[in-house]
């Protein structure tokens, strides 16, 4: 059942989700690296492994989304917290780079502090999530026509260098 502000079963949204601190804490803080204040979790250890890593990292951390979404976080948070997943995917599939970010971001935790907000904040958090998300949407739409204009570019380039007209 999915809960929504205002209905009789919100008030779940201003109880603590232990079940989703201790998963998130187990995917991106279970251990402290000797000698630093730097923690890492099953999350990025497991994405160490080509091909698999990311996939299986998946799985739990879609579950957080979906017990947010039974607390009644709103779709904005919720498709906040699915692009931190997808973007902790997505740069985790870059060998090495990817691994180090995917320590870094911390999907899960940033996750669990949205729903900690939403449950403090749900107006100010909604309307940062949808923000956030139009910000985001602009900034695919002017990647993807740059990904698309710098090859046109090049190629009217090379026909004008070649000596044909374009």
């Amino acid at each position: 059942m999915i809960r929504r502000a205002g209905s009789p079963v919100h008030d779940e949204v201003g109880a603590s989700a232990p079940d989703v601190e201790r998963l998130a804490r187990w995917l991106d803080d279970a251990f402290t690296v000797p000698g630093t204040r730097f923690r890492v979790g099953w999350d990025g250890i497991i994405g160490l492994i080509p091909g698999v890593g990311e996939l299986v990292t998946t799985v739990p951390a879609i579950w957080i989304v979906l017990r947010a979404v039974s607390m009644g976080v709103p779709g904005s948070v919720a498709a906040r917290m699915v692009g931190n997943i997808a973007l902790e995917n997505i740069v985790g599939t870059i060998p090495v780079l990817g691994d180090l970010f995917d320590f870094a971001w911390k999907a899960n935790r940033r996750n669990l502090r949205l729903l900690t907000r939403y449950q403090r904040d749900p107006a100010g958090t909604r309307w940062r999530s949808a923000g956030a998300l139009a910000v985001s949407l602009v900034a695919v739409v002017l990647v993807a026509a740059t990904l698309v204009a710098i090859p046109l570019i090049i190629v009217a380039a090379l026909v004008r260098w070649m000596g044909g007209t374009a």
